[in-house]
């Protein structure tokens, strides 16, 4: 069995199935500055991945014929992210890796872009996770996450180029959200399934 801290849940892998359950916040806390470095330093290396995934998907020879589009290969890490970290800490990645790809790859347009629809789906896949006092499937919470997020994006493209006529492409952008949230959803399972034995004996966050 493993276990991770998700801001007082409990990460759990009975067999093939990854559970979560809720704890207090404060069973989780720590004082020690060394473990603090060492979460510290596993977001950095997440956001850096996520940069790195980004940088990928714009190198693959996948040619939609649908603009706007994509795999959404980023959502890899911010998926397993809330699963592994606390909500402050999940935040905190999210934030990073907007700031840092549009800083590096992209512009200032692509950083509303990205800022407002990560946001938007950080907050919804929150309430599923943080919120429901039910347990919800990752795949679930994976799709929930790509609709919000392909949202997001559309009202931003509505107020660039003031017109609501763009909320027409919604219906394409929400099927495309369930497709790519189904394939995230289930390849984070699978590494959940592997990462949660490993992250108890290595990152010590019971």
């Amino acid at each position: 069995m493993g276990h991770g801290d998700v801001h007082g849940r409990l990460l759990e892998r009975k067999g093939n199935v990854i559970m979560i359950n809720v704890r207090k916040p404060d069973a989780f806390s720590t004082d020690d500055p060394y473990q603090r470095t060492r979460k510290m330093v596993f977001i950095a290396m997440l956001v850096g991945l996520s940069m790195v995934l980004s940088y990928l998907e714009r190198l693959l020879p996948l040619s939609f014929t649908i603009p706007g589009i994509k795999l959404g290969l980023a959502n890899l890490v911010i998926l397993a992210g809330m699963y592994l970290l606390t909500f402050r800490q999940a935040l905190a990645l999210v934030l990073l890796k907007c700031f840092m790809t549009a800083w590096v790859f992209g512009s200032f347009s692509a950083f509303l872009y990205s800022v407002t629809g990560s946001f938007l789906s950080f907050c919804l896949m929150s309430v599923l996770l943080y919120g429901s006092r039910f347990k919800i499937n990752i795949i679930i919470v994976s799709i929930i996450g790509a609709l919000g997020h392909n949202f997001g994006q559309i009202m931003v493209a509505a107020v660039v180029i003031k017109s609501t006529k763009i909320f027409y492409y919604a219906p394409v952008l929400a099927l495309a959200g369930v497709i790519t949230g189904m394939i995230i959803g289930f390849c984070v399972r699978s590494f959940l399934f592997y990462v949660s034995e490993y992250k108890e004996k290595t990152w010590n966050l019971k």
